[in-house]
């Protein structure tokens, strides 16, 4: 149904329509058209709640569906923290994420005994009077180059470093 006038209502005469003789004329005449007028709001009216009763019910299904989903994203929103809590857990485990470097390679701290760390420091002396290449330790064990393309070497003894080259 339109709400809007046609063209033909407005376009088309009623046989009635002469030039308006009396005051009652132009009464009745005005009366008939708001009949008229008032019978369109009425149509108007009942497609109206129509049409509000099925977006209410529209809305109603949305609201549901909404509120389903809200509960849904709620609980994999809590089980993904419970992930990400788990997995930070994990990383702290495994060592700190510096520890992991681009190379791929991981750099862990070992726990070395006395003797060991005792070696390692006086490596480490020894390679800032540029008298090794490079120390580090592996498997427990301090290792050494006295130069870049040598192969390193395992040091089990402080004598054993100071008594160059090693066996």
């Amino acid at each position: 149904m339109s709400f809007k006038r046609s063209r033909e209502d407005l376009t088309t005469s009623d046989p009635e329509e002469e030039p308006v003789q009396s005051l009652d004329e132009l009464f009745s005449r005005m009366k008939t058209m708001f009949e008229k007028t008032n019978a369109r709001i009425e149509n108007c009216k009942s497609d109206l709640q129509s049409e509000f009763a099925v977006l209410r019910e529209d809305m109603q299904q949305f609201k549901t569906e909404c509120s389903n989903n809200v509960n849904k994203l709620s609980a994999d929103l809590s089980k993904t923290r419970d992930n990400v809590s788990l997995n930070y857990e994990r990383i702290l485990v495994c060592g700190k994420l510096n520890d992991l470097l681009l190379s791929g390679r991981i750099y862990l701290n070992e726990n070395l005994t006395e003797l060991a760390r005792s070696i390692k420091g006086s490596a480490l002396k020894m390679k800032k009077d540029g008298k090794l290449h490079s120390v580090f330790t592996k498997d427990g064990f301090v290792q050494v180059k006295d130069r870049a393309e040598d192969e390193a070497r395992p040091v089990h003894s402080v004598e054993q470093l100071a008594n160059k080259p090693f066996p």
